[in-house]
């Protein structure tokens, strides 16, 4: 065992928890993992081979109480997306030995930059920070941000964001002394599964989710100024749901039977096959969204468009991949695939930054400079 040092991860049951929890699982640490679901039997099969999860309903438990008396027994806490429920675990801690970790999901940051000011576009953020008119909300809005989650920031040592940029968003937000670390924990194997993906239809794939944030109708706009007569594939599995009605009601009237809506979650392979049949990808978020599946895309050899304000459209390009703007091209883009050339440059680059080898060393490194910070912590309470 690389430490001795006790980790928990607090994970909510998001799609990729359970193959996250089984990434880490492979590291030689001392770990263990708390889930936050109503739907224990949704992880029997996981929790079946590893002992170390412990589940728990909000429905049936005080969560913050649950969650403080499971950090009073570690070391390193990771809040792998960090929920309130979370930070307000984080917040009422008063062991300056502990050692905290911010595993960015999404979210969290977003709630917390559009609550400060950092992102002025109010429609992207609608379906995640609801404004409040009430007095009694605008109180619970200001104890939520600028004493919870503030409090909650502040005691991070480190960000374990995948973007520079987003670290820089939350120290705009919220001054903080947490360093910045990246990595992801979407290897291509766990992506893709078992087969080879490769995109082998004609359709376009718009979007990741039912939220705003997919800035559908702009799209929508777009398709409809252009020549194309390509089937229209839109995943709104999650997410809002008067605002799925809303764009299934729009997409509809514009495209008619070319739309094709889902709605319903699916096996990983059923869902693959259905991307495999899109040879163009449109994610118009401005924000990062839906990383999984771009980079599966790439991977596949789809032409892929993101908004020139995703700070993921600059990174991908920084690292060599061929991406195209959502501003510049959609217009005059859809008719050609992506050049074979480029496939494989992009499917080259996704298999180098996704590989499990340089994932589990980048997680390696920031666990064994977290319990590095543990034992410097540790030193300095002695010395008080």
């Amino acid at each position: 065992m690389i430490s001795d040092k006790k980790i928990l991860h607090i994970f909510d049951p998001a799609i990729i928890s359970q193959s996250t929890i089984e990434l880490f699982n492979k590291l030689d640490f001392s770990q263990r993992y708390v889930v936050i679901t109503s739907h224990p039997e949704k992880w029997e099969k996981i929790s079946s081979r590893i002992s170390n999860i412990c589940l728990i309903d909000p429905n049936k438990e005080d969560i913050v109480e649950v969650l403080g008396r499971e950090i009073s027994n570690a070391d390193i806490i990771i809040a792998q997306a960090l929920s309130y429920e979370k930070a307000k675990a984080i917040a009422k801690n008063k062991d300056k030995s502990k050692v905290f970790i911010w595993g960015l999901w999404g979210y969290g940051l977003y709630n917390i930059s559009e609550y400060f000011g950092k992102k002025k576009d109010s429609t992207e953020y609608s379906t995640v920070l609801k404004r409040k008119e009430s007095l009694f909300g605008k109180i619970k809005e200001y104890y939520t941000f600028k004493v919870i989650y503030k409090q909650a920031v502040q005691k991070l040592d480190i960000c374990l964001f995948l973007l520079e940029s987003d670290y820089k968003l939350l120290g705009e937000a919220i001054p903080h002394r947490a360093v910045w670390r990246t990595t992801c924990y979407q290897t291509i194997n766990n992506l893709i599964g078992p087969d080879d993906f490769k995109i082998d239809g004609t359709s376009i794939l718009l979007g990741n989710s039912s939220t705003p944030s997919n800035r559908h109708e702009a799209v929508f706009e777009e398709l409809k100024k252009s020549n194309s007569e390509k089937k229209i594939i839109v995943p709104l599995t999650y997410g809002d749901d008067k605002y799925r009605a809303q764009i299934i009601k729009s997409g509809s009237k514009y495209f008619g039977n070319r739309l094709t809506p889902l709605t319903e979650f699916k096996a990983l392979n059923d869902y693959n096959d259905l991307v495999k049949s899109c040879s163009h990808v449109i994610m118009a978020h401005e924000r990062q969204q839906g990383f999984g599946t771009i980079m599966t895309v790439l991977y596949g050899g789809a032409k892929l468009f993101l908004s020139e304000k995703s700070p993921l459209y600059g990174w991908l390009q920084n690292i060599g991949i061929k991406v195209f703007s959502v501003e510049s091209h959609l217009s005059f883009g859809l008719e050609q695939k992506l050049p074979l050339e480029l496939q494989r440059l992009n499917r080259n680059l996704v298999k180098q930054y996704l590989s499990e080898d340089l994932i589990t060393k980048q997680i390696t490194d920031i666990l064994v400079e977290a319990c590095q910070i543990s034992k410097m912590k540790l030193s300095e309470k002695a010395k008080s």
